[in-house]
């Protein structure tokens, strides 16, 4: 089934067919913050490159986050 919509000022425009999708995604949920960011400092990569008293930042996505 096509949808016919009008536009103002008489230009008419048939849109194609359209289907409703729906994406979900796993969950990769930590039970204990601090701990997994604590674990991932103490790593071999982490302590090579961070030297003692120098400033970093932490970013995060926010996909999830309440």
């Amino acid at each position: 089934m096509k949808t016919q919509i009008n536009i103002a000022g008489g230009l008419d425009i048939e849109l194609p067919n359209m289907h409703r999708v729906t994406q979900t995604f796993d969950s990769h949920a930590l039970a204990d913050i601090p701990a997994a960011v604590t674990a991932e400092l103490q790593t071999e990569k982490v302590r090579s490159t961070i030297k003692a008293g120098e400033t970093i930042a932490v970013g995060v996505g926010s996909r999830g986050v309440a």
